[in-house]
């Protein structure tokens, strides 16, 4: 079967999901590398598990803080494209 094209202007279902399909490797990126950073630091310096923490505490706020702004950014993006689909209407 065909897929319908769409018109100009117009997005796949496809691209419009794509930018929230990556939020999950974005906010488990940061905790994962900073989590390996503290444990080889620790293995490091001996001393176990002072570094694993704050590198897991600095990965979720990273984490966290990387999540929220790309949550906003596609939020304030999809009321740009409601206002402009609202306005092109009338």
């Amino acid at each position: 079967m065909d897929q319908p094209t769409p018109q100009p202007g117009q997005r796949t279902v496809m691209q419009q999901l794509a930018p929230y399909m990556n939020l999950g490797t974005q906010l488990t990126t940061p905790i994962l590398v900073m989590g390996a950073v503290g444990w080889y630091a620790d293995e490091q310096w001996h001393t176990t598990p002072t570094w694993l923490v704050v590198g897991l505490v600095a990965g979720i706020g990273l984490g966290g803080f990387q999540f929220i702004r790309t949550v906003r950014r596609l939020t304030r993006d999809d009321e740009q494209q409601r206002m402009k689909r609202g306005n092109s209407g009338s």
